[in-house]
């Protein structure tokens, strides 16, 4: 088996921005990469088709997770985090 290769930052920069709106706000970019990389949620993107395609569905799914973000206590790290713990609590029964 291959080891899991990881892509440096601006790697995933890059393949962020190849998804998203040319119209993209600064914030919504600077969530995109974070969530793909820091917060290890890549796989929201992977479906994504490529910039030009479903533009107004992707604008409106990084301005609810805008929301979320400035909304939630902690933000989204707290949410996720939040989330793994109660599903690792889920499988071990408790």
């Amino acid at each position: 088996p291959f080891p899991t290769l990881r892509p440096s930052p601006l790697l995933r920069r890059c393949m962020v921005d190849a998804l998203l709106p040319a119209d993209c706000s600064d914030e919504h970019r600077r969530l995109a990469v974070r969530l793909s990389g820091e917060l290890g949620q890549a796989h929201l993107f992977e479906a994504w088709p490529p910039a030009g395609q479903r533009d107004a569905d992707k604008t409106q799914l990084l301005a609810q997770l805008a929301t979320l973000e400035a909304n939630y206590p902690g933000g989204l790290a707290a949410y996720i985090g939040s989330a793994r713990a109660l599903l690792g609590q889920a499988v071990r029964g408790e």
